[in-house]
């Protein structure tokens, strides 16, 4: 039997008529119906009914529908339901807020969601509030004496992505600090052949700097900007029959080009590519971009495989020259 999607309105109807007959209009067997009621605490039907008066229904939304439920001795569901027939919004969608001083202050320093529930409103509305006055998110993070000695000595898109966390968490703790940013790129010999001959959003994942960073060095360097207009019917009909590696010398590009371009189409990858032991041994030891590289797919996918394997980026930082 396929897994049931116990959505609210099948919910609500636990309780309110008989589970057989609950069962036979979901064409389920009458067990799996008594199971999940039994689960909620929902009494079985007869036992109880509501009776939707006038007061109980000027309570909708106003309150919450858990506050309803209790009093009625129902499931939430049921209140929920009853509320969205009528077209009321809930009580978390339309409770006032009154941002003073220290409500703003608590924005950023604690998790969105514990101050939505602490006011019994809606996450995203604190969420809404926080972008607004341009507060980066909160999210708790150790700051050992390795990562604080690496704020301004490189770009904070690459120590926000080493560490796992956003811009802003690391934009933060810079500012708090009064460290300045790093500005300058550490541009490899490898980096900069690149330039023009794959996208300046690719290169800049190579550095961990910004695209508009690597426009600039490719605009003085009089280097006009990467086109895929080389690619003809014959180089896209090849992708992924070989590995990226094969093809990215006969093409002219390099191997993150091909796997790039392979990777847009939605072309998958040649069989070959297998999650060796002695690959998987390198995440987290050397730079995506190496093992890219070696193996002929894009960053995006090393990186993809290391996030999902829980493997952080534990290489020294690349300090400017």
């Amino acid at each position: 039997m396929s897994k049931i999607n116990w959505t609210s309105r099948l919910l609500a109807k636990l309780g309110t008529a008989a589970d057989s007959k609950i069962a036979k209009g979901m064409g389920v067997d009458k067990s799996t119906v008594a199971t999940k009621r039994k689960q909620l605490g929902i009494p079985s039907h007869g036992w109880t009914s509501v009776k939707w008066t006038p007061r109980l229904l000027a309570k909708l939304g106003k309150v919450a529908d858990s506050e309803i439920a209790k009093v009625l001795g129902v499931h939430r569901a049921s209140v929920a339901y009853r509320r969205k027939i009528l077209g009321i919004r809930p009580h978390w969608e339309i409770a006032a807020i009154k941002w003073t001083p220290k409500l703003i202050a608590r924005l950023g320093k604690e998790s969105d969601r514990g101050i939505a529930e602490s006011l019994g409103v809606g996450y995203y509305r604190i969420m809404t509030k926080r972008y607004e006055l341009g507060i980066p998110w909160y999210r708790k993070v150790q700051w050992t004496p390795i990562l604080l000695r690496r704020l301004g000595t490189e770009s904070d898109s690459a120590i926000a992505a080493t560490m796992g966390v956003t811009l802003g968490v690391v934009l933060q703790k810079r500012h708090e600090l009064g460290i300045t940013a790093h500005n300058k790129i550490h541009w490899t010999k490898k980096a900069r052949k690149q330039l023009g001959k794959m996208p300046d959003l690719e290169i800049a994942k190579m550095l961990g700097a910004s695209a508009s960073a690597v426009a600039l060095e490719r605009a003085r360097l009089g280097i006009p900007t990467y086109k895929e207009g080389r690619w003809n019917p014959q180089m896209i009909a090849m992708l992924g029959t070989v590995p990226c590696t094969k093809l990215a010398e006969p093409f002219g590009m390099s191997v993150q080009t091909v796997a790039w371009k392979r990777t847009r189409l939605g072309i998958p990858a040649h069989k070959s590519l297998k999650w060796t032991p002695r690959i998987l041994a390198k995440l987290g030891k050397v730079r995506d971009i190496v093992i890219a590289e070696e193996i002929g797919v894009s960053v995006s996918t090393v990186r993809a495989k290391r996030n999902k394997l829980g493997i952080p980026l534990r290489i020294r930082p690349v300090r400017a020259k």
